[in-house]
């Protein structure tokens, strides 16, 4: 029983440090909006924004995030947009969108990802 616990332990062990190993930011790129399923985060973002450049690291309360920021034209406007994934066990959510430094709502925030699955 207890070589039985100690190999689930250590299963357990290399399988978190092999996520944690994998780039967060191509981890993210890979990944799908629950909007559409069909597309990439990576695909989604280059089409809507321009000049992105992505980054990762981690937030104050100690969450690992990645970051998109760029150019995006919105509503006949043209905006400095940053979109910040918070990185959680099997997967990522979007934490918040800014445009021009001004964080926007969560319903804005769920519009804008829909107009990027467009």
């Amino acid at each position: 029983m207890v070589r039985r616990l100690i190999w689930a332990m250590v299963c357990c062990l290399l399988f978190a440090s092999t996520c944690l190993a994998t780039d967060p930011v191509a981890f993210v790129r890979r990944g799908t909006f629950k909007q559409c399923p069909y597309r990439t985060v990576g695909d989604a973002v280059s089409s809507g924004f321009r000049n992105e450049h992505w980054s990762a690291g981690t937030a104050d309360d100690g969450q690992s995030i990645v970051n998109v920021e760029g150019i995006v034209d919105y509503d006949n406007q043209r905006y400095r947009a940053v979109m910040q994934f918070g990185l959680k066990p099997g997967g990522f959510h979007v934490n918040g969108l800014t445009l021009n430094g001004k964080l926007m709502s969560s319903k804005f925030k769920e519009h804008f990802i829909s107009e990027l699955c467009r």
